[in-house]
């Protein structure tokens, strides 16, 4: 199944949708961006954060916006973002001229560094989504400098304003690895949220305790944002079936609450104020960089009520 058919149910357009975690975030990112074009619809790609420059890594885009100060460019005036004149699919590479044409992906930065993209400040997305170009925005809100897994930082992520979904990633390889910073970023805090010594080996219970932490994440994410597990990379683990991890996944986050562990000693099982909801709603077992787009999503799973389920 493709991953934006699994988030249909969840996505209303126009939209903003955000990644935070590790484990493939920009594949998710650009995977999504390109499943959303080929239904027709206008994508813009950005980051609150930065990543490594698509243009450097063979990612197709139509339109790429470096613009010091897209906030400064937007107020009462969008074509000073995008210079009006072109036409359908008019936007290019190189400079992004023009609106950007049905089935189309933009990238939108605020500069370029040492081939990456300076992020735009999480304010500038109400009026990017009022200026009615686009019909989804995405953007990564954290880096985990290609670790699959990390605790946030008490600066991050950096959700923009007016997020509807967010994800939250997690790569699978972590899976029965000791904790280090070889497989996790920012490990020491990792474990201290999900109660592991460091070299400990991360469980399933673990990744679900990151995911209801307060501090993990999904930190700082709005109230009404729907939040979504992503349990990326099964390709590099056969042997879990993707249909028992997410059904795994799901039970045992509907008996997570909000509390965070005490300490080392937690139990990664442990139910914490079993009577809270859950606040995750969907866990979608993935393969984002598989090349097929009907075989990204292995399996889903929503924790609480009616939703999409299965092996695909």
């Amino acid at each position: 199944m493709t991953l934006l058919k699994a988030l249909d149910s969840r996505i209303r357009f126009p939209s903003t949708l955000a990644l935070s975690g590790g484990g493939g975030k920009t594949t998710a990112l650009f995977a999504l961006a390109r499943e959303l074009a080929a239904r027709g619809a206008r994508v813009l790609v950005t980051t609150t954060t930065r990543i490594r420059d698509p243009r450097g890594e063979g990612r197709r885009i139509d339109g790429f916006l470096e613009v010091p100060d897209p906030a400064g460019a937007l107020p009462g005036d969008p074509s000073g973002l995008l210079p009006s004149g072109g036409g359908a699919g008019s936007g290019d590479a190189a400079g992004g001229k023009g609106p950007p044409g049905r089935g189309s992906v933009s990238v939108l930065c605020a500069g370029v560094e040492d081939g990456k993209l300076v992020g735009v400040g999480a304010g500038i997305f109400p009026a990017l989504a009022a200026s009615g170009r686009w019909d989804a925005i995405l953007a990564e809100a954290d880096g985990a400098r290609m670790r699959p897994v990390k605790a946030p930082a008490p600066y991050e992520p950096v959700w923009p304003v007016g997020v509807s979904v967010a994800l939250g990633v997690i790569g699978l390889d972590c899976l029965g690895r000791p904790l280090d910073n070889r497989v996790a970023h920012r490990p020491e805090l990792l474990g201290a949220r999900v109660g592991l010594e460091p070299g400990g080996p991360i469980e399933l219970g673990h990744l679900l305790l990151l995911a209801r932490n307060p501090e993990g994440l999904f930190r700082g994410a709005p109230m009404e944002a729907r939040r979504i597990l992503v349990l990326n990379k099964a390709d590099l683990r056969p042997d879990l079936d993707p249909g028992t991890l997410a059904a795994e996944a799901a039970a045992g986050l509907a008996g997570l609450g909000s509390a965070a562990p005490t300490g080392p000693q937690e139990s990664p099982s442990a139910r914490i104020d079993p009577g809270l909801p859950a606040g995750i709603d969907l866990v979608l077992v993935c393969s984002l960089a598989d090349p097929d787009p009907e075989r990204r999503v292995r399996a889903a799973r929503a924790v609480f009520g009616d939703g999409p389920g299965g092996v695909y």
